[in-house]
Formats: C-alpha cells, structure tokens, sequence
C-alpha cells in the first residue's frame, strides 16, 4: 500500500483502516475493490447513549470492569470510563456510559430524554444497587432545568419513590434515625445558604433532593392531635395573662381575678364556637408564630392572584376538587417563586418547612376553588368576583 501525500508518501504492507463502514468503502475502493463493496452493503441503525456522572467516595464493585454486555436490561452494554484511572488510586466520583442499538433504540428515542434517563438508571440500579444514589443526579436533571411553571411533579416523584420504597422496608426505630438525619441535613443546609454562599454542586443537589423526599416520606401518624386531617396540632403557644393568689376567703371581693371567665360560675350554656377563619390564625397556633395583619394581607394578595388566574378558573368549572388540586399544587408553587422578594421570611418558610407549605396550600386549595366554581361571574373575558372579608373564609 501505497499513500502519496503532499511533502512525501508512506509505504506499507498492511493497513488498518478505523472508519464506518460507508466511509471505508470510498477509501479502500482504488485497491480493493471488493472490499468496497462488501464495506458499502451494512446499514447502520440508531445508537442510543446514556453517561452517569457517579459522586460515590468508596469503592464499587464494577472498579475492575471496562465494558460489559447486558441482556435483558434496557441498555445493552455498560462501559465503565474511569476503569484504567484506578490502578493509580480510588478517586471519589467517577462516569458510566450505557448503550442501547439497533430496533431497542429506536423505540426508545420516541419517548423523552427525562423518560430515557429513568429508564436506564432503574434498570442500572437493579444491575449495580450501589449506584441508586444517581436517583439525585436524575432529580436535578428535571428540577433544575425547569421553570416554575414547567416542572413536572411527576417525574420528580419517580426519582423519589425508590428511596421512599427503601424507606418503608426499614423497621420503626431505623426509619426514626433516618427521619432525623434527613431533617439535620436540610436545616442545616437551608441555614449554611443564608449566610454563605454554596458552591458545591453536588451538595446542593443533594440539598434539593433532600428536602423533597423529607416531605414525600409517609406520615409517621404520631405526634400530634388530629384535627380531622385539614389540620394536625404539632407546636402550641401558651401565653401567661395572670399571676396571682386565686383564692376565695371571707370577705373576699366580688370581683374576680382576670382568668376567670363567666363569674366563676360555671358553664351555663354552650358556648359559641368560632372556627380558624383565617390563615395567620392557623399558622399561629399550628407553629407557634405572631404573625400579623401584614402578614395576612400578603396572604390574601396570594388568593386574589390564584382566583384571578384564567387557567384556575377553566380548571374550577370543568373538575371536581380532587382533579382541580393538581393544577393548583403547580400555580401554588410558581407564584410563591415568583414573589420571593416580597417577604423573604415568609417565604424560606414555606420552601424549607413541608408542614408550613401544607397547611397554606390546604387552606387556600378549598377557599379559591369554592370562590371559582361558585362565587365567579364570568362575563366576557372578564371575572366579578365578590369582595371577600378573609374572616368569612370557609372553614376548614
């Protein structure tokens, strides 16, 4: 073989020739004819690639794998990158590439990239169990690159219910111990975030994982009152309003001491009961805060925007509550984004505290579905809406 080139040529008794097939053919058609046309005959189908970035810290028991065919797995081969870096020393981190071909990978490549990735890493972590913690890769994959408005909670969930399905399989006191670790981590983190700057990627994706699967865990079922399921009593406030000798004695006076309601006398009826009528009152006496009037106002500036919400009206008049729920879960969680500049306090809460966003998110599920579908006029393109004192909101 002969190749002429400008400056000079290269002699050679044998050559390989590393190309496609297509592109090899051209290339050895001047002295192997045959060849050519034998190289110009394959067809290539569709290729389908996946890479893991991994964060793992110890070893892992594919360290001395390179490559392997997987059958019966949606992928079928596994190549591990940073195979020939271990003999120099186990780094933290590492890259898996998974490849699907042929018939498999086309049927594949009509479905989402996000659906594609959950596919491949549920059948990775039944091949190697050890790189489930991936799931957090693929949940910020989706978290992070969505907007507000865009974010599907249903692949978010996905990601999340392996680690909740582990977490039912552990006994009481090893999910208790669990339960507390992950609650340690979140609220340190949030903590850390407000005074310095994070900057390990890694660590904030695992912040955001975190903090979700903390509030999909189930319910313990302990803990605190429950107030039918609208509401459950976890924090009480006591406030002292007397101090004092509340003794009776001869000759004492008529007039009772300040704690003592209804002249001692007793109950003489049923007295009138006043549910929570507003969302400050609940807050304030599930969480033991003072909020506000300001506070409320910044509430009820949330419901006017909610009920003003075209999307919301159509959804009201169209579902039941039940259906209506999940398009309010998603406008509920982009305007408390959009308005996070407003009351930063407010809001840190309702973002790092599940309990917190339940509530209002309860509260306020019922109030503007009943205002849509009942209270609404739709004229034109336009809503009358009738002006609403908040402490006439339904109870819950």
């Amino acid at each position: 073989m002969l190749v002429q080139f400008e400056g000079g040529e290269v002699r050679a008794r044998h050559v390989i020739l590393a190309a496609q097939a297509p592109h090899a053919a051209s290339l050895v058609a001047p002295v192997a004819e045959r060849a050519a046309t034998a190289l110009s005959q394959p067809t290539y189908g569709p290729f389908l690639s996946v890479a893991v970035e991994t964060n793992e810290t110890t070893a892992m028991p594919y360290d001395d794998v390179f490559a392997m065919a997987t059958p019966n797995r949606v992928f079928d081969m596994f190549t591990n990158q940073a195979q020939a870096l271990r003999p120099a020393g186990r780094r933290p981190g590492g890259s898996l590439m998974l490849f699907a071909g042929a018939q498999r990978a086309a049927a594949l490549m009509r479905k989402t990239d996000d659906e594609i990735v959950e596919r491949f890493l549920e059948d990775l972590g039944e091949l190697y169990p050890q790189t489930r913690g991936d799931e957090i890769e693929a949940f910020a994959h989706v978290f992070f690159s969505a907007s507000a408005s865009t974010l599907d909670h249903g692949k978010l969930y996905a990601f999340l219910d392996p680690a909740v399905d582990r977490f039912k399989e552990l006994d009481e006191d090893a999910q208790r111990e669990y339960r507390d670790i992950l609650k340690r981590f979140v609220n340190l983190h949030s903590f850390l975030g407000q005074i310095v700057r994070v900057q390990d990627p890694i660590m904030e994706k695992t912040y955001v994982f975190a903090k979700a699967l903390r509030s999909r865990l189930p319910s313990r079922g302990e803990g605190g009152l429950d107030l039918g399921g609208d509401a459950e009593l976890t924090h009480l406030r006591t406030d002292k309003t007397f101090e004092g000798n509340m003794s009776l004695g001869a000759g004492a006076s008529d007039e009772l001491p300040p704690a003592v309601t209804g002249g001692g006398l007793g109950v003489q009826h049923e007295p009138d009961t006043e549910l929570l009528s507003t969302i400050v009152d609940l807050l304030n006496e599930r969480f033991g805060l003072n909020l506000g009037n300001a506070d409320q106002l910044l509430f009820d500036q949330f419901r006017e925007e909610w009920v003003q919400n075209p999307d919301l009206q159509n959804q009201a008049k169209a579902n039941p509550i039940e259906n209506f729920k999940f398009g309010f879960d998603k406008v509920f969680d982009a305007t408390i984004i959009e308005r996070m500049g407003a009351n930063d306090d407010i809001f840190r809460e309702i973002m790092d505290n599940p309990d917190f966003a339940a509530t209002i998110k309860g509260f306020y599920l019922k109030e503007v579905y009943d205002r849509l579908r009942h209270d609404g006029d739709c004229v034109g393109d336009h809503w009358k809406l009738p002006r609403d004192d908040h402490r006439n909101s339904p109870p819950l």
